[in-house]
């Protein structure tokens, strides 16, 4: 007797993309990557920082409450550790809260890319700023952001990130129907 085929099981890359494209619309890749890339650095970035976080307060818990506050509000107790520095409400978790009820995402992602910019000098002009001008609906972004929310603490690693982006840039490309050296970069 023959063993039926399992379905073939999605990499999280193809997760990701594929609820990307779900959401898609009328915006081109070329346009739409910078969407998707943006929430998902978001994502990755506060994780890392909310790992450190955790370090910090395991460093200073015999410290005074003053004095530990003061410390995991330090930029420089990230940015030593390469973690980039995310104030209260620019952190992946804040955007999650306000998601259902925001009533215009775009500009609440865009001014919180634009502080992480402010505080990390390192991604001055890197982050993307293109939701408020953007044609992506405001449920659209909700549908997104619960999607990319899904991703597991235990699949995130810088690794993670960089297989994702360049998967999505693969893909992206693919869509777009530009000339390698037009779109990306290996």
């Amino acid at each position: 007797m023959a063993k039926k085929k399992e379905p073939k099981k999605e990499t999280l890359e193809q997760k990701l993309y594929n609820s990307a494209e779900r959401q898609r619309g009328k915006v081109s890749p070329s346009s739409y990557k910078d969407i998707v890339l943006g929430l998902l650095f978001l994502k990755f970035i506060s994780h890392g920082y909310e790992q450190r976080r955790q370090e910090i307060e395991k460093e200073t818990k015999d410290e005074s409450e003053k004095n530990r506050n003061y410390l995991l509000n330090l930029k420089t107790n990230y940015s030593s550790h390469g973690v980039f520095f995310l104030k209260e409400g620019d952190r992946w978790s804040d955007l999650k809260q306000v998601a259902s009820s925001e009533p215009n995402l775009a500009i609440k992602i865009d001014k919180i890319l634009q502080q992480v910019e402010k505080d990390n000098p390192s991604l001055e002009n890197v982050l993307p700023d293109v939701f408020v001008t953007s044609e992506v609906k405001n449920d659209n972004l909700q549908l997104l952001i619960e999607d990319f929310d899904d991703i597991q603490d235990d699949e995130i690693s810088k690794d993670t990130f960089g297989r994702i982006y360049e998967y999505f840039m693969k893909m992206f490309h693919k869509k777009s129907g530009e000339k390698g050296g037009e779109f990306f970069t290996p």
